[in-house]
C-alpha cells in the first residue's frame, strides 16, 4: 500500500510592454496582472495477492480566475501471467487558461474558462525476453478547449465546443544486445 497526500501552489504575476527608443515611454500590454493556483491531493495505491493493484486519486483545485475544480482518476491492473499487465483508468483533466491567453496581445479574452476532458484507457503489455508489445484503446471526451478564432475580422481567445478523440496504439521493441 502506499497512500500519498500533497498540495502545490503557483502564484503567476507581471506586467508587459514596449518601451520607446527615443523617450523611453512605455507603452503596457498589460499592467500588473495576476493569478493563483492551490491544490490539495490525495493518491492511495493498493497491491493485492501480487496481481491486482488498485488506484485512486483526487485532486481539488483552486484558481483565482478559472474557480474550482475537482479532478479525480481511477485505475486497476491485472498481471494474470508473469511479465504481463492488463490495466484500465478513467481519468479527468483540465488547464486553466494562461495570462497571456487572458490578457495579453489581441486574442486575449478575460471571459475564458478552464479546458477539461475526460480519458478513458484499456491497455496490454507483454515483456518476453527481448522482445515487448503492447496495445492501447483509448476515448477521450474534452470541452472547452482554447483556441484562436477570428471574430469580427480580429483575433479573440475563445472556448471551443466539445471534442472527441479514440484510437489505438501499438507498441513494440526488441533489444538487440
Amino acid at each position: 500500500n502506499s497512500t500519498t497526500f500533497g498540495f502545490d501552489y503557483q502564484h503567476v504575476d507581471g506586467s508587459a510592454w514596449t518601451e520607446a527608443k527615443v523617450d523611453g515611454a512605455k507603452s503596457y500590454y498589460v499592467n500588473d496582472k495576476k493569478s493563483d493556483e492551490i491544490a490539495g491531493y490525495a493518491d492511495l495505491r493498493q497491491t493485492l495477492w501480487k496481481i491486482f493493484t488498485l488506484d485512486a486519486a483526487l485532486r481539488y483545485d483552486h484558481h483565482s480566475h478559472a474557480g474550482n475544480e475537482w479532478i479525480p482518476q481511477v485505475g486497476i491492473s491485472l498481471s494474470p501471467m508473469e511479465n504481463s499487465v492488463l490495466k484500465a483508468t478513467v481519468s479527468k483533466g483540465f488547464r486553466n487558461p494562461t495570462l497571456r491567453e487572458l490578457y495579453m496581445f489581441k486574442p486575449a479574452n478575460e471571459n475564458l474558462k478552464a479546458e477539461r476532458m475526460m480519458n478513458y484507457e484499456l491497455s496490454w503489455r507483454q515483456n518476453m525476453n527481448k522482445f515487448n508489445y503492447g496495445a492501447n484503446l483509448f476515448y477521450i471526451a474534452a470541452d472547452n478547449l482554447i483556441q484562436t478564432e477570428m471574430t469580427n475580422g480580429k483575433p479573440l481567445n475563445v472556448n471551443t465546443g466539445t471534442l472527441y478523440n479514440w484510437g489505438m496504439e501499438l507498441t513494440t521493441a526488441y533489444m538487440v544486445n
